[in-house]
């Protein structure tokens, strides 16, 4: 066996078991409240484990949080967010879609105590958006 060769089955052992973790997993999808990026969080939430979280930036760093539970949006304090206390199992990772333009708000980061690993999509514009959640999800081509 050659070194490519090598180099090329751990590269597929690798993307296997990326995809195989991510299925595994329950993310915390946090998405500003834009309607396209809305649809990816819904479509998302559809095929992989997720807590789908929708945001919106009001005046005065102000933000109210909508929850979805796969039939309607529910309103979330930022309480109970900020104790993980809107959901029954909490999640192991969370995925952070900024809104383009704006700063992400740090009360937003989730805490320690209800999750430790934290990666950020810093757009929300939809073909970067989709291919950077497509890395992190690890979405097949028909996907």
């Amino acid at each position: 066996m050659t070194a490519g060769m090598r180099v090329g089955i751990a590269v597929a052992v690798m993307a296997c078991s990326v995809h195989a973790a991510r299925v595994d997993e329950r993310t915390l999808l946090l998405i500003p409240r834009k309607d396209e990026a809305v649809r990816i969080g819904l479509d998302i939430a559809s095929r992989y484990p997720t807590l789908l979280l929708s945001y919106k930036l009001n005046g005065q760093n102000d933000v109210s949080l909508h929850g979805w539970t796969g039939t309607e949006w529910v309103n979330v304090t930022l309480d109970a967010y900020a104790e993980g206390a809107f959901f029954r199992e909490g999640p192991d990772t969370t995925l952070l879609v900024e809104q383009s333009g704006s700063p992400f708000p740090e009360k937003l980061l989730p805490a320690e105590q209800w999750c430790d690993a934290v990666y950020k999509i810093s757009t929300s514009d939809t073909r970067p958006l989709l291919h950077l959640a497509g890395q992190y999800f690890d979405f097949r081509y028909k996907d």
